[in-house]
């Protein structure tokens, strides 16, 4: 005889447990609940008014601190890219870069860190010569992660003290965060979608008067982008991905489905179709991107 509906085992109702085993953690801070779930993170308050309403005045008079603070780690900065030699600066974060890239606990920090200290470095016109040791570069990766944290906290707050209405604080902090934390791959073509937009209705001037027009700037600045790329090799010894991707592009382009991997010839012919190109006895080679001898080939 089958079971009835009302005679159907009923399933049991699990506690979820928090702490390790579950992979799911709690904690209260500063009158907030904070519980990760895996990749997701619940926030509640758990203040009462009062308590809120003194949190958020702590919260304004801390606000000219970390002004401060961000003031006198941008000077430091400064101080670290006019003393030391850029290139060997921007090496050791270019290296921090490649080791962290796909480190899901940096999140993209590396590579931010990377392009506000390219920031720095070409606002200075003489390059320094003098080596910075290892506590410099740890000083200066670690100064310009806190600004960016630093400021990433002083624009979340500044709706507190109301020097904006509502929509503009609304619309400053979108624009800002967005600046400081749109990465990724489609990055790159955002920038050159809005060079075009900016400069595509000067085309007609930039012909007749120059004979190129806006998109002829910005493919010279990625071909020699490129052939930049081209010409390094990563700190574990391999060719740049650009070396590569050239390469691919010029056997398919070449009609060339397969190749045996003993045989020299193809990447013969293809250095000699790309004089730019960093050899040595007919196969790829290039410059350490971390090694500050080779540093002063690039440039």
């Amino acid at each position: 005889m089958p079971k009835s509906r009302g005679r159907k085992k009923k399933k049991k109702k699990t506690k979820k447990v928090y702490g390790k085993a579950s992979g799911v953690r709690s904690e209260l801070v500063n009158g907030i609940k904070l519980k990760l779930d895996g990749k997701n993170i619940t926030v509640k308050n758990k203040r009462t008014k009062k308590q809120h309403e003194e949190y958020i005045q702590q919260v304004i008079a801390n606000r000219p601190k970390n002004l401060e603070f961000i003031k006198s780690s941008i000077e430091r900065v400064i101080e670290i890219f006019k003393t030391f030699d850029n290139f060997q600066l921007l090496g050791f974060l270019s290296y921090n870069h490649f080791l962290n890239h796909n480190n899901p606990e940096d999140d993209g920090m590396a590579e931010v860190t990377l392009e506000y200290a390219t920031s720095f470095a070409t606002a200075i016109s003489n390059n320094p010569t003098k080596q910075p040791t290892t506590d410099i570069f740890e000083e200066l990766k670690d100064l310009l992660t806190n600004i960016r944290m630093a400021y990433n906290a002083y624009i979340s707050t500044e709706g507190l003290i109301a020097n904006y209405t509502e929509q503009e604080s609304h619309l400053r902090f979108l624009t800002v965060l967005e600046a400081l934390h749109m990465r990724g791959d489609g990055y790159m073509n955002h920038i050159y979608n809005v060079f075009k937009e900016m400069f595509s209705g000067h085309d007609q001037f930039l012909i007749d008067n120059y004979g190129f027009d806006s998109n002829d700037i910005l493919e010279t600045f990625m071909q020699l982008e490129d052939s930049w790329y081209c010409r390094l090799r990563l700190p574990n010894g391999a060719p740049h991905p650009s070396y590569m991707k050239r390469f691919k592009e010029w056997y398919e382009g070449k009609g060339i489905k397969l190749f045996r991997a003993d045989d020299p010839q193809p990447m013969i012919d293809f250095l000699a179709d790309n004089p730019d190109m960093v050899s040595r006895d007919g196969k790829p080679d290039g410059y350490l991107i971390n090694d500050p001898k080779q540093s002063q080939v690039l440039h």
